[in-house]
């Protein structure tokens, strides 16, 4: 009986400290993503890594650290490392469609238009009503000459609401705004 409460009270304790570690790694998410939007990048990375090295995560959220960390770095200037984690957020979960819209960006301001169009395609096959992802599939298939393709993305994107000035400046430009904002 002793023996039982024993194995019991260490269980007890065991799951307690994962839950308490795991916590940790969700403090550190927190912490980067709050540093991150108050613009202190150094230590947004500093925490979205500790979180990372925790090793506590799920899968799924791995990924979207990974991503936020990428993220950061894209924000701080730094390509190649966010082009690492956006790709590591695509290797632990290969259905995060905002991943593969960040790489896809990266390989777009490369001008690496037909890898950023296989970016965005695959985003929009996990959810095919990614606005963003529409918006900047239409930009790189208008960098390529693709122009009703490009325009039926862009007003796609518009009509799922994403109404950023570049893209109905885009539209204008294309002489393809919707007939509600002419």
């Amino acid at each position: 009986m002793n023996w039982v409460l024993r194995v019991a009270g260490g269980l007890a304790v065991s799951l307690f400290l994962s839950a308490a570690a795991s916590a940790g790694a969700m403090e550190d998410w927190q912490a980067a993503y709050d540093a991150e939007m108050a613009g202190d990048l150094d230590i947004a990375i500093h925490h979205y890594s500790r979180a990372i090295r925790s090793g506590e995560l799920p899968q799924r959220e791995l990924a979207r650290v990974f991503r936020g960390r990428g993220n950061t770095h894209y924000a701080s200037g730094d390509m190649t490392e966010a082009l690492n984690d956006f790709e590591t957020a695509i290797r632990v979960d290969p259905t995060y469609a905002a991943a593969l819209v960040s790489r896809g960006v990266i390989r777009h301001e490369a001008a690496d238009y037909e890898a950023a169009i296989t970016d965005y395609d695959a985003a929009l096959a996990q959810d095919p009503d990614y606005a963003l992802a529409h918006a900047n599939r239409g930009n790189a298939l208008a960098a390529l000459g693709y122009i009703e393709d490009a325009i039926r993305d862009l007003r796609t994107a518009y009509a799922l609401g994403y109404r950023v000035p570049w893209l109905v400046e885009t539209l204008e430009g294309l002489d393809a705004l919707p007939e509600e904002i002419r």
